[in-house]
C-alpha cells in the first residue's frame, strides 16, 4: 500500500516510478519558452534598426561582440532531470513534436542532463527521459513535458568547428509566407584555405559535425563559392560521396551587377532550380562577404523585408564583424539594377 501511495505522490509531481525507483524532468520545465540563442545574438532581433546601427558603430561593442572565439555558435537548450536511485544506470530521452512521442528522436545519455542544439524556432516539441537497466528493462520514466523554443531568428546551427552556421528558414518573405526551415544553410568554410591551390587545407569538419549536417540536416548539396586556389580543388565534399560538391566562385558587393556578375550569378541560380539539390548548404571562408551577398540576393528575391535582409547581414558579426554601410551598397545596387530592368 505505502508503495502504491509513493508511486501517486510522484507521479502528481512529474515522476513515475517503476520497480521503487522514479525518474522526474526538470528542464524545460513543462510549458515553458526556452532561448537557444545567446543573450547578445538575441539583442539583434530585439532591438530596433535605429539602435543596432549606433551600437555597430561602436569600435569597442563591435570588438566585444566577436572577441569570443565561439560568439557566433547559440547555447543551445539545457535539459536536465533526477534520478531517485543511486544505481548506475543508463537514461534514454525520447523528444517528439506531439505529445504521443510518436516517431520520436531519441538521444543515449550517462549523465542527468545535457545540451540540444538546432530546435526549430517557435515549434512545441514534447520529451520525457527512461531510466534504463543493463539489461535494456525500463527502471523509471519521467512523465511527458513540453515546451516551445522562443520564435526569434536567426536559427544558429550548431556544428563542433564550423563557424557562422545558420538557417535562412523562418524569415517573412512575400505574400506572408516563410522561408522554410532545413532548405537553405549558410556558414563559414568546412575546411582550412588552401594556400598553394594543389590540396584541400586542414578539415575544420569534425565526425560529430559531419553527423550534424549529413544525418540532422541532411544536406545534399555544398555550394564552395571560394576561388579554386582557395578550395584546393577539392573533389568531393568533405561531407562525404552522397552529398553533391559545387565550386562556383562568387563575385561580391559591387561586383555582382557588372554584366562578369550577372553571369555568375545566373550560373550560381541554376542550382537553386533545382528540387532535387535541397537542402543546400553554401560557404566561403568566414561565411560573411561573399556568403552574405548571395544569401542576400536569395533574401531580396524571396521578398524578404530591407530589415530583415540589414539584421541578417550584420549578424556574422558575431564571427567576424561586419557593418552596415556593406549591405546597404547591396541595397542600393539592388534598387538600381531593378529600375534599370524595368
Amino acid at each position: 500500500m505505502k508503495k502504491i501511495l509513493t508511486s501517486l505522490v510522484l507521479a502528481a509531481f512529474g515522476a513515475t516510478t517503476l520497480f521503487g525507483a522514479s525518474v522526474k524532468a526538470l528542464k524545460p520545465e513543462n510549458r515553458s519558452v526556452v532561448a537557444p540563442l545567446t543573450t547578445m545574438q538575441r539583442m539583434v532581433n530585439t532591438l530596433s534598426m535605429e539602435q543596432l546601427e549606433i551600437l555597430w558603430k561602436d569600435k569597442i561593442f563591435m570588438h566585444r561582440v566577436n572577441a569570443c572565439p565561439n560568439a557566433s555558435l547559440p547555447q543551445g537548450v539545457e535539459f536536465k532531470w533526477e534520478y531517485s536511485s543511486n544505481d548506475s544506470l543508463k537514461f534514454k530521452v525520447l523528444l517528439a513534436d506531439n505529445a504521443e512521442l510518436q516517431d520520436a528522436w531519441t538521444y543515449d545519455e550517462e549523465d542527468t542532463g545535457f545540451t540540444l542544439h538546432n530546435l526549430i524556432p517557435g515549434k512545441t516539441y514534447f520529451w520525457k527521459v527512461v531510466a534504463v537497466k543493463e539489461d535494456g528493462e525500463a527502471a523509471a520514466e519521467s512523465k511527458v513535458s513540453s515546451f516551445t523554443v522562443e520564435n526569434l531568428l536567426p536559427r544558429v546551427i550548431y556544428a563542433p568547428e564550423i563557424k557562422n552556421f545558420r538557417d535562412l528558414g523562418g524569415m517573412k518573405a512575400m505574400g506572408g509566407r516563410a522561408i522554410s526551415f532545413g532548405k537553405l544553410y549558410r556558414s563559414g568554410s568546412l575546411n582550412a584555405n588552401s594556400e598553394d591551390g594543389q590540396a584541400a587545407g586542414e578539415a575544420y569538419l569534425t565526425e560529430e559535425g559531419q553527423d550534424v549536417m549529413v544525418n540532422e540536416l541532411q544536406i545534399k548539396t555544398e555550394l564552395d563559392l571560394r576561388w579554386e586556389r582557395e578550395a584546393g580543388k577539392e573533389a568531393g565534399s568533405l561531407l562525404g560521396a552522397d552529398v553533391n560538391y559545387i565550386n562556383i566562385p562568387a563575385k561580391l558587393y559591387g561586383a555582382m551587377f557588372t554584366a562578369a556578375g550577372q553571369e555568375n550569378y545566373a550560373k550560381i541560380f541554376q542550382l537553386f532550380a533545382k528540387a532535387e539539390n535541397y537542402p543546400v548548404a553554401f560557404h566561403c571562408i568566414a561565411g560573411a562577404d561573399r556568403t552574405g551577398c548571395l544569401a542576400f540576393l536569395l533574401e531580396a528575391v524571396l521578398g524578404c523585408s530591407e530589415d530583415d535582409i540589414r539584421r541578417d547581414y550584420i549578424f556574422s558579426s558575431f564571427y567576424s564583424a561586419r557593418y552596415f554601410s556593406a549591405i546597404d551598397v547591396l541595397i542600393a545596387g539592388m534598387d538600381a539594377y531593378g529600375v534599370a530592368g524595368d
